[in-house]
């Protein structure tokens, strides 16, 4: 077994590394956002783009992303984005709509 290696697209700030026969566990990833101001309040929209991929000893290895969205303060729409490199998302940020 070798260490695994997620690499990441300009947006985010940094590779991340796993070493092999150690538990992988979820780590947060800083993302640029481009295209919005928070002077916009209350209806702020951001973009990025968002990817990864992967080496396992060096060799690339297949990639499959699963997005979620879990902050209740922002919807996210997100469109796949071909790439013959690992896995890239296109993501549109904006505040969530209040519930009555």
């Amino acid at each position: 077994m070798s260490d695994l290696t997620l690499q990441t697209t300009e947006a985010t700030l940094g590779d991340l590394a796993f070493k092999a026969h150690e538990r992988l566990a979820t780590k947060d990833v800083q993302v640029a956002m481009t295209g919005g101001s928070i002077s916009d309040y209350p209806f702020d929209t951001y973009e990025t783009d968002v990817g990864f991929g992967a080496l396992v000893g060096g060799r690339e290895v297949p990639v499959r992303m699963l997005f979620s969205n879990n902050d209740t303060l922002f919807a996210t729409d997100a469109t796949p984005v071909p790439s013959r490199r690992g896995a890239v998302v296109a993501l549109e940020v904006f505040r969530s709509e209040p519930s009555a």
